[in-house]
């Protein structure tokens, strides 16, 4: 969703929201940012997360969510 256009991306978020589905995410990596903000705004749930202990943030690092919420936050505000 990252790559579409404002058009595609207004459409098919009003598509999730009227059929109540929701989007879930992870800290991005490389230039890929999810449009959260654009999705909320048009109704969708949006959920961030993970599902293991990778760490994108410093792979030969052990994963400290504490640590990388807090930047993954910054880049929606």
């Amino acid at each position: 969703m990252g790559y579409m256009s404002q058009k595609d991306l207004q459409y098919t978020a009003e598509r999730l929201a009227s059929a109540k589905v929701g989007i879930a995410s992870s800290v991005p990596f490389r230039n890929m940012l999810m449009p959260l903000p654009q999705l909320r705004k048009a109704g969708v749930e949006v959920l961030t997360g993970n599902d293991n202990v990778q760490d994108h943030w410093g792979p030969l690092v052990v994963a400290i969510c504490c640590k990388s919420k807090p930047c993954c936050a910054t880049l929606w505000l």
